[in-house]
């Protein structure tokens, strides 16, 4: 006996065939489909919005205008019917409601954000930009991931929406040094450090200490070790003991000790320097303030050789010079602060890098 889809069912399998048609392109079947889908139920935005698409590939381009504009009258929940008329609008040159249509794409549908090619058209023209900058100055849900895909692009496409998230920093809205550290962490592990450096300090309020971020150590958070490249990583290990102690003028000092016999990186962070000579300071002292030479710097590179500083020099106060010569290319140099045995803590902090013409 042939297998006979019940009445009650065969409206959803006319959907299924409908979608299934749409699908292989198969514009004829796809059209008679959704002629007799729609017929049985005439209020479904899905239905109208796949009979549509049928109707445009075979050409019918003036009865889908008509069905798409119904559809669009029962809401935001059909993507298709979204998409006709975010395209329509960007036909027109109309930026606000073509963006307004992708808002309620994405409201509906957040994991769309990893669709470049729906985005793409607002990232390469500056009305459609501007329009889309507007829409996440209202903090939709979606806008969350649409930041976070960033780290999904390469090449031209991820340069045009770098410059749509400098954009918006710009006009005022930043996401947060938690938000953006998703992306800036694989751009500066992929070598894309400048960008990544500039990302990040359009969007996260730490504070530049010349060519490196938070010299004062203000963002430190004893409770986790950080990963962010643009954050000092201290290492959550039992031979080193750290203590920090807020000053008064803001920021933290560091008291740390190293209780292993060998010496060990206590403090690190990525390093903007490229060729070129370079001048870093920071406090060094013991307990009763004198200078300590228990800690100290030095660029290193996973395929360029160490670069120790020279020249180095006592200041007042427990602060220390040097002056730091890079010859050698690196994809990405880490500063690193290396500290010796110490029976007692050492207090350190308070750390610079520039360019000596730029003091």
């Amino acid at each position: 006996m042939p297998f006979a889809i019940p009445s009650a069912l065969r409206v959803n399998a006319q959907l299924g065939d409908l979608r299934t048609a749409v699908g292989r392109g198969d514009s004829g079947a796809a059209v008679a489909y959704g002629r007799e889908s729609v017929a049985l139920v005439p209020l479904d935005p899905r239905r109208l919005g796949l009979y549509a698409t049928a109707l445009t590939r075979k050409g019918e381009g003036e009865k889908a205008y008509e069905v798409f504009l119904t559809a669009g009258k029962m809401g935001w929940r059909d993507p298709i019917t979204q998409y006709f008329w975010m395209q329509t609008a960007m036909g027109l040159n109309d930026g606000a409601v073509a963006a307004l249509r992708l808002d309620g794409m994405l409201r509906t549908w957040p994991s769309f954000t990893t669709q470049a090619d729906l985005t793409a058209p607002f990232e390469v023209n500056q009305q459609f930009g501007d329009a889309l900058i507007a829409r996440i100055k209202l903090q939709p849900e979606w806008a969350r991931d649409y930041v976070a895909s960033t780290r999904l692009l390469e090449g031209t496409r991820l340069a045009d929406r770098l410059d749509l998230l400098h954009r918006l920093a710009a006009s005022g809205t930043k996401v947060g040094c938690a938000q953006i550290a998703q992306v800036v962490e694989p751009m500066a592990r992929n070598g894309l450090v400048n960008e990544a450096y500039g990302l990040w300090r359009d969007h996260c309020d730490d504070k530049p200490a010349g060519l490196l971020m938070d010299g004062n150590f203000e963002a430190y958070n004893p409770d986790y070790e950080e990963t962010v490249p643009f954050r000092w990583r201290v290492p959550a290990s039992g031979d080193l003991n750290v203590e920090d102690q807020r000053e008064k003028a803001g920021g933290k000092l560091l008291a740390m000790r190293n209780v292993s016999p060998i010496p060990m990186v206590a403090a690190s962070q990525i390093a903007m320097v490229r060729s070129g000579d370079y001048r870093i300071s920071w406090l060094a002292k013991d307990e009763d303030g004198k200078p300590s030479h228990a800690i100290a710097p030095q660029l290193w590179c996973s395929d360029a050789n160490e670069i120790v500083p020279s020249n180095v020099t006592a200041l007042p106060g427990g602060r220390w010079q040097a002056d730091l010569r890079v010859a050698d290319e690196c994809k990405a140099w880490i500063l690193q602060f290396t500290l010796q045995p110490t029976p007692k803590p050492v207090i350190f902090g308070s750390v610079s890098l520039t360019k000596p013409s730029a003091q």
